[in-house]
């Protein structure tokens, strides 16, 4: 059976691949992380994609299975935090992610980034989680966003190595009525 091209002969730079970008190379008797990716995307549509879009995918599959099994560093964080509360209703405090949308033009500190596999059948099969901090002095949050055009910024983001970093989250409304968002600089 035929391989997969990878992310290095796609390039054709001759660097090797970064590791997420081949684990869907090996097509023999293998599980295609990139296809099953896709296929949440609308199973019963035919897919149209590129090499950015097979990479995004490739890398979103990837950070989701990193997360995998990920529950005891997750439990261990929520207790360390209620631990470290000074008032009850600091313990009681909700501290579930914010939307994206939620959280428009408001300057963060990006420190860092989870990926998961997204629960909707619309949209991207997948969301990031982004571990930001704001405020003075800072407060810890945890902003959510499945949006493809923030996930592609995330991915090459992490690709430059390039944390943490001071963003913003800015909206858009389109003719039919959504909101796409992209991270900017603040201003």
């Amino acid at each position: 059976m035929a391989k997969k091209e990878t992310a290095e002969d796609m390039r054709g730079s001759g660097e090797p691949a970064p590791e997420w970008a081949t684990g869907a190379a090996d097509v023999d008797g293998q599980a295609d992380p990139e296809a099953e990716a896709l296929a949440k995307l609308d199973p019963d549509r035919p897919v149209q994609r590129g090499e950015a879009t097979q990479t995004l995918v490739n890398w979103l599959a990837f950070k989701a299975d990193q997360q995998d099994g990920n529950e005891a560093e997750v439990m261990e964080r929520i207790i360390r935090d209620m631990l470290a509360s000074e008032t009850p209703d600091e313990v009681l405090t909700e501290r579930m992610p914010i939307h994206g949308k939620e959280f428009l033009d408001r300057p963060f500190v990006l420190h860092s980034i989870e990926v998961r596999e997204g629960e909707y059948e619309e949209g991207s099969p997948f969301y990031a989680i982004m571990n930001v901090s704001i405020g003075q002095p800072p407060e810890d949050r945890v902003i959510s966003c499945g949006g493809w055009r923030v996930l592609a910024q995330l991915m090459a983001l992490e690709g430059h190595g390039e944390f943490p970093q001071v963003l913003v989250i800015r909206g858009k409304r389109t003719r039919k009525g959504f909101t796409t968002l992209r991270l900017e600089r603040p201003m």
